[in-house]
């Protein structure tokens, strides 16, 4: 099931990041994850988030983190900080690529290091096997 769920989202055609990056007025949200517990978990497979404190507040991260930048001095395996999300298998992954220099930094297809203003990323994945860019917001669970 989560196998085809993700080969249908392959597929599915990709929001315009460039076209938005270009539309200085538009703030980007992604209506595939939205900002709400529904997001964290595959409900539609009776998962649950495991988080025993109260759900997290969603915030963007220009307003979380004002000031901030996408990649601060550099992407290091330091910098991962697992929380309740039951995600670690994807914050494994992350560390080991923070392990060489830079290469974290090249997964993005933003290449500058303030946070986004319009609060979109685009990231490379490899899913199936196949290369795969994936649109995001900048909606944290914090």
């Amino acid at each position: 099931m989560k196998c085809q769920l993700g080969e249908n989202r392959n597929k599915a055609p990709l929001d315009d990041f460039w076209g938005i990056l270009k539309d200085s007025s538009a703030t980007y949200t992604d209506l595939d994850f939205t900002p709400d517990n529904t997001s964290l978990v595959w409900s539609n497979l009776n998962e649950s988030s495991g988080l025993t404190d109260e759900p997290p507040n969603w915030e963007r991260a220009n307003t979380a983190f004002p000031g901030s930048s996408l990649f601060g001095d550099g992407i290091s395996p330091d910098d991962i900080r697992q929380g309740g999300l039951k995600n670690s298998w994807f914050l494994a992954a992350a560390s080991g690529v923070a392990e060489v220099p830079g290469r974290m930094e090249k997964v993005f297809v933003n290449k500058v290091n303030p946070l986004n203003s319009q609060g979109i990323y685009g990231v490379n994945f490899y899913t199936l096997g196949m290369p795969h860019t994936v649109i995001v917001d900048d909606y944290l669970p914090l």
